[in-house]
């Protein structure tokens, strides 16, 4: 189980360039990947640690139990030009607790609208007052990992344009040297 963030680009004509590219050079396509995975990974590890840095919300999730609160670890893997029906992530990032450490799952989903986390809604509704209070001005899902990736976001999306603009740029000089 994990959180998944994603910024999606229409992928149709990456999927081309990179397929040429791939066959002409694989070396160019893991260059874009060289060039993201340790500027935006930082940034992944940040919102995970800005996602866990209250620790437990409720003195009840502070046990060794499946739904314990545990550490937030962030990662980002680089998939250029891997598409189904035209759309593809180009990064994703992924924020995990751990399998046993549901409880950051649950209250990261907790008051969304459409999930239930309980049958009984004498519990489930004092929870999510609980995390409201825990977590002020955020009524919605999303308290913990969305909460952190949003003021990030602009600045990963600009700083994915600028690596794949550099990275044109670098495919352009390389097939240009190539052909002439």
């Amino acid at each position: 189980m994990s959180v998944l963030l994603r910024a999606e680009v229409d992928a149709q004509d990456m999927a081309r360039v990179a397929r040429v590219l791939r066959s002409i050079d694989r070396e160019l396509m893991n260059d874009l990947k060289r060039s993201m995975v340790p500027d935006l990974g930082t940034i992944a590890k940040q919102i995970a640690v800005e996602a866990s840095a209250n620790g437990a919300p409720m003195s009840g999730m502070r046990h060794k139990g499946n739904t314990k609160w545990g550490p937030v670890r962030g990662s980002l893997s680089v998939t250029p030009g891997r598409a189904r029906g035209g759309w593809g992530n180009l990064a994703t990032m992924e924020f995990r607790a751990g399998t046993s450490n549901r409880g950051l799952y649950i209250s990261e989903f907790a008051g969304t609208a459409g999930m239930k986390w309980s049958k009984n809604p004498r519990k489930g509704i004092p929870f999510v007052e609980q995390l409201n209070r825990a977590v002020p001005n955020w009524k919605n899902g999303g308290r913990y990992i969305y909460r952190a990736f949003m003021p990030k976001q602009t600045i990963i999306y600009l700083r994915a344009q600028l690596y794949v603009a550099l990275w044109a740029d670098r495919v352009t000089a390389a097939l240009e040297a190539r052909n002439g």
